[in-house]
């Protein structure tokens, strides 16, 4: 490749061709803006460097001047190709480099500059990662010549071609579903099919809607034109074109369609996965556990498909059952991730360790993981006589319903959330003797937190009186009455968070 360096001075033009002689490219000098438009005539070099203060031309009139050319592509007849121009200047202000794009400028690069810096901007232009190789473009086009000319050039970039000399010829191709079609480039008036109904055809079919189509036409009618946006056309081309250009939208809409291909393939990998994990985290969740002394019910609602809210059943050498609760901060796949550690933790503690100690050593090995999550949580123990001891770290307190007694709650001191780190404050414990027929709850703030259609959160206040008014159901009833509730006052609107509630009631030994 053939590279042009203007600039008056000779030191300056010494270093630029030092900064291209790795490149291999062939270089050639101007001194000024007259020497430099000889040359480029001359040579027609695939990229131009230039100074902006010189002598009788500056470099914004030289860069106007040579915009005005038009060099051989070697593409075949018809086309042109326009040689790119970076600006290499101290004078480096808004204004400079506003006007060297005015005037044609394809990039700005200040003196001095870093070693590879200028190499960096060369390559990036005239050697840019080529995304066409590999893809598959329907070139439709009346034009024998022209059709050939285009097929060409994108084979020569490694695009598949299929090509097609009318528009139902084309809509073969489009209809084909095992051929794949990255991009389409359609000349407008073709016999039989224009290309403005061939286009809004295609825009029609759910496997084509969002390829790029760039109409590529001698018509120059202002209604035209519109008509073909209107039909769904990407872009617009006028013939004969210069080929840096064709191939610059080309780029830059299959860039576009592209990722956003790779996007939906990626989201899609990505909702599988998820599905996995919430999978396998419900795998994961030991609820089978039982116990004759208790009865339970469990309502859990992941917001996505894996979930922030874990809650653990167990029962220990003693014969005591063991519950945990917990709500990791976050959604998806890191706030799972916190609650596995907590299986994990509650595994290695060990369901014989004192309540309060269970949720020391869990905030322990939280903590050693670092990072800003945290998980608030409650942990309870159930003798088979009935005594219940809890203990809370930053979690929404116990429930306790008792047969013959009012509501209360438990554990309303707590404990810090585990993770934050070290801490002083105890997270103390509290024990109660339930009697038969007496009942409790444990709960994540999701469910309180559900919004109505106003932005008003269902609340405590709300959960406690209708646990009161339902106090005479089974806690199978409750459970799911609650979630009821929780929908009729939501009036549709989904719970932007993890819920769980659970409720037990002590049957005695």
């Amino acid at each position: 490749m053939r590279i042009l360096i203007v600039d008056d001075s000779s030191t300056s033009r010494k270093f630029i061709r030092q900064e291209f002689e790795p490149g291999g490219f062939e270089i050639f000098e101007a001194q000024d803006g007259e020497e430099a438009l000889t040359m480029a005539r001359r040579h027609e070099p695939h990229l131009i460097t230039l100074d902006v203060n010189m002598p009788h031309l500056d470099g914004y009139v030289t860069c106007a001047h040579l915009r005005t050319f038009k060099f051989d592509s070697e593409t075949g007849p018809g086309f042109s190709r326009r040689a790119p121009i970076v600006f290499i200047t101290s004078t480096d202000s808004a204004e400079s480099r506003t006007r060297a794009f005015e005037v044609g400028a394809t990039d700005f690069l200040t003196k001095p500059f870093h070693p590879g810096a200028l190499m960096t901007i060369a390559q990036s232009i005239l050697r840019p990662p080529d995304i066409l190789r590999g893809t598959t473009a329907l070139v439709v086009e009346d034009s024998n010549v022209i059709r050939h000319v285009v097929t060409d050039l994108l084979s020569r970039h490694g695009v598949t071609v299929l090509e097609a000399d009318d528009g139902a010829a084309a809509l073969e191709w489009a209809r084909d579903e095992s051929q794949r079609i990255d991009l389409i480039l359609t000349d407008y008036l073709m016999p039989g099919m224009n290309g403005d109904e061939l286009c809004a055809i295609i825009r029609a079919s759910v496997r084509l809607k969002d390829v790029p189509i760039i109409f590529v036409s001698g018509v120059e009618q202002k209604q035209v034109i519109v008509q073909m946006f209107k039909a769904g056309a990407t872009d617009f081309l006028i013939k004969p074109f210069d080929v840096e250009e064709l191939l610059a939208r080309i780029h830059a809409h299959l860039k576009v369609s592209l990722l956003n291909r790779e996007l939906v393939v990626r989201n899609t990998e990505m909702t599988e996965e998820l599905k996995l994990a919430g999978e396998v985290q419900r795998a994961s969740i030991q609820d089978r556990v039982a116990v004759d002394y208790l009865r339970k019910s469990v309502l859990f609602l992941p917001h996505g498909q894996v979930s922030g809210d874990v809650y653990d059943f167990a029962v220990n050498a003693r014969g005591e059952f063991c519950l945990f609760l917990g709500d990791a901060t976050g959604h998806g796949v890191g706030a799972a991730f916190m609650t596995m550690m907590i299986q994990s933790g509650l595994d290695t503690v060990g369901r014989e360790t004192p309540v309060e100690l269970v949720l020391r050593e869990l905030d322990r090995l939280i903590g050693k993981r670092g990072g800003q999550r945290f998980v608030t949580g409650i942990y309870v123990t159930i003798t088979p006589k009935g005594v219940l001891t809890s203990s809370r770290a930053g979690h929404p307190p116990l429930i306790l319903l008792p047969g013959k007694k009012p509501l209360r709650t438990l554990s309303e001191q707590g404990g810090i959330p585990l993770g934050l780190g070290p801490s002083s404050l105890p997270y103390g414990e509290e024990q109660v003797r339930l009697q038969p027929g007496d009942k409790f709850f444990l709960y994540s703030d999701g469910v309180t937190e559900w919004e109505g259609r106003h932005g008003e959160q269902f609340g405590t206040q709300r959960l406690l009186d209708f646990l009161e008014r339902k106090r005479t159901l089974s806690v199978q009833s409750m459970v799911a009455g609650a979630l009821e509730e929780l929908r009729a006052f939501a009036e549709g609107q989904d719970c932007a968070d993890d819920c769980t509630l659970i409720g037990f009631e002590f049957l005695g030994a």
